[in-house]
């Protein structure tokens, strides 16, 4: 898969910009705040219908205008898709595919298939339990666009059995209602357990050896605390009702980093905690290569910093032999080139513009 050209308008602190990437690796350079980290966001947005970094549709609509739009052109062998996103401040975004507008993420979704690393990655991966169940939810709807509506329906199960078990305690209906409500949540609780353990699988299979290859020490595995059975929930019914709301259910799914046996949430260094980051979206990666057919694009940013060059050495030299289609961005340029072998894009990004 190959994004050829991007183009924006009114994005973030992009007045309007056209790219013609490179199918290897492209380096975007300049100094801070000058729109590098934008113009990878904007192609994850075309990717997935949603921002990179926090905050909402409305913050990348750029300052003092209503909307915005992203257009891009994407081959995949002899195949050209052309996708777009038009974004409005109030918060409304309408996709196109194939310049038809796209009524759903489902009919949308495949277009542009991407991965991103952003430094916020690490809090997300090392902070709370929420922040993991997110990732887990990310990869299972990037290789099947389905997964949304099962989480989405899941969610809102949850709510009407926590509303209920909220009135149950307090005397306000009686317990024989769960009944209804329980094979429902059984039935998307046992479907999204099994979706997140598939992921953990996949990764698993890549996560300590990219580790490994950055790192030059090995000693990491993935521990995890995912599934689901109905006995587990019928043992927990008279606590539920207690607390009024589920205490057992794919909402308190998570999974734990080791590093060499122990907790890397506690026992590992920042540096460390980041490289283990970068390894897990590399092998997500990987998983979206192997169940698609297809090499995602990597968006990597600000991914050499807070590394030694020997670490960072290693990273770009893995990055080549994986032969994805990759865009880095830094802030110089000049580091980045001497970790390839060969002769990469480098383009200068100021002030919201390619210079």
């Amino acid at each position: 898969m190959f994004l050829s050209f991007l183009e924006l308008n009114n994005f973030r602190n992009i007045p309007s910009q056209g790219i013609n990437f490179a199918r290897g690796i492209t380096v975007l350079w300049g100094e801070n705040g000058g729109g590098k980290t934008n113009i990878l966001e904007s192609a994850y947005v075309l990717s997935y219908l949603r921002p990179l970094r926090r905050g909402g549709i409305s913050q990348l609509v750029r300052h003092g205008e209503s909307e915005s739009f992203i257009r891009g052109r994407v081959l995949c062998g002899d195949e050209e898709t052309r996708l777009g996103v038009h974004l409005r401040r109030g918060g409304k975004i309408t996709p196109h595919r194939q310049n038809e507008k796209a009524d759903s993420f489902r009919e949308y979704a495949g277009g542009l298939l991407s991965v991103a690393f952003v430094p916020d990655n690490v809090r997300e991966l090392f902070g709370p339990p929420q922040g993991r169940r997110r990732l887990l939810d990310q990869s299972a709807a990037m290789v099947r666009p389905l997964h949304v509506d099962v989480l989405l329906e899941f969610l809102r199960c949850l709510r009407h059995r926590n509303r209920l078990l909220f009135l149950i305690r307090e005397g306000r209906a009686k317990e024989s209602l769960l009944d209804s409500f329980d094979g429902e949540f059984c039935r998307l609780s046992t479907e999204l357990a099994k979706r997140r353990k598939s992921v953990v699988s996949n990764i698993r299979r890549y996560f300590d050896l990219f580790y490994e290859n950055i790192d030059g020490t090995g000693g990491t595995s993935l521990q995890e605390d995912i599934g689901f059975d109905e006995e587990a929930l019928a043992s927990a019914r008279e606590q539920d009702i207690v607390k009024g709301t589920s205490t057992y259910g794919p909402h308190r799914d998570d999974f734990t980093i080791l590093l060499n046996g122990r907790d890397g949430r506690f026992y590992a260094s920042q540096g460390r905690k980041r490289i283990l980051s970068i390894a897990f979206r590399l092998s997500q990666a990987m998983l979206l290569r192997d169940l698609t057919g297809h090499k995602p694009v990597l968006l990597l940013d600000d991914v050499t910093s807070e590394i030694d060059s020997g670490r960072r050495g290693r990273l770009l030299k893995i990055l080549e032999e994986m032969a994805f289609q990759t865009v880095i961005t830094s802030t110089e340029a000049e580091i980045v080139r001497k970790g390839f072998s060969h002769e990469i894009r480098a383009l200068q990004v100021q002030n919201g513009a390619i210079m």
